[in-house]
């Protein structure tokens, strides 16, 4: 094996009259030389290679297809809409190696790519022909054909084909973290639908003259406002804008009865399907989902369901 010198530097202690201190020192030490991974370095060169081949099609084609569209249009808007025939069959390119890992799912960018590669190389062979060269035209367009024939040799030798277990299990693993991201964007729209119902206008009271009708009057509002909130909701909701009343008027006013873990749990639900739906979500499994996500997993399917069914009926 091969080495090399190499100084590295250290702190060692250094006792000096019964006093220790980590002080540093220079060594020079022998370390194996990693061998030169020529793979790799085949690998990057071709990578290099074709991204030149790819600029060599885009410049070729754009000057083109180019002066083809302007016969029709001025020239900023020919040579601008030119790209798009050689950036199409690029981003498919691009696409599918994104989705290597999936077969299924990169079988629609590959067509894409190969239908953009053809209208390109018809473009650039047109315009040969109208120039009077058609020759030169057909050698244009196996510029881009030869352009897209390089970077499927690199999508072919760095995609990793999966045997159908293994592939099946990349798309569920996929899907559950699918699953997660759409979780952010529902839990997003809940808490939006939260601030809504807050929001919600509730006389204000100067609480240093409040009377005991005023006070009745004050939770009379908020129960209408929300009907399905339990005494501690509205209490807390009327202490938001400055007013103080206890559980006891609450449960007087609005003929609550002592509430249980159930009616909680069932006015919970209320609000978040309400928000949900105002939101415009009223998909049954995506509603389940979110409200599972809000109060977890043991909230009762046939409770949700019977929530959104009543909310949205009304």
């Amino acid at each position: 094996m091969k080495t090399r010198i190499r100084t590295i530097t250290r702190d060692v202690p250094h006792t000096i009259n019964g006093i220790t201190r980590m002080v540093p020192t220079t060594d020079r030490v022998q370390v194996p030389v990693t061998p030169i991974d020529w793979d790799r370095i085949v690998l990057s060169g071709v990578s290099g290679t074709a991204v030149l081949v790819i600029l060599a099609s885009i410049i070729w084609s754009t000057a083109s297809v180019g002066a083809l569209l302007t016969i029709a249009v001025p020239p900023v808007i020919a040579y601008t809409a030119a790209i798009v025939f050689d950036a199409t069959w690029i981003v498919a390119l691009a696409v599918e190696w994104l989705s290597r890992y999936n077969t299924a799912k990169a079988r629609l960018p590959r067509r894409v790519g190969y239908v953009a590669l053809a209208i390109a190389m018809t473009a650039v062979a047109v315009h040969g022909s109208l120039t009077g060269s058609l020759a030169a035209g057909l050698i244009g367009g196996v510029i881009s054909g030869l352009a897209k024939v390089v970077w499927a040799l690199v999508l072919h030798h760095n995609s990793k084909p999966l045997d159908d277990r293994t592939q099946m299990w990349v798309n569920q693993y996929s899907a559950e973290a699918g699953a997660e991201l759409a979780m952010v964007t529902v839990n997003r729209q809940l808490a939006r639908a939260r601030e809504a119902l807050a929001g919600h206008a509730i006389p204000v009271i100067t609480t240093a003259e409040d009377s005991a009708g005023q006070a009745h009057a004050a939770v009379r509002a908020a129960v209408d406002t929300m009907p399905d909130a339990t005494a501690e909701e509205v209490v807390a909701q009327l202490a938001r804008v400055g007013i103080t009343v206890t559980t006891d008027v609450v449960r007087e006013v609005s003929g609550q009865g002592q509430d249980t873990q159930d009616s909680r749990s069932e006015a919970s639900i209320t609000e978040l399907v309400r928000g949900l739906v105002v939101l415009g979500v009223r998909d049954k499994d995506t509603v389940l989902a979110a409200v599972r996500t809000a109060l977890g997993p043991e909230t009762k399917e046939s409770s949700v369901i019977r929530t959104l069914n009543r909310v949205t009926a009304a």
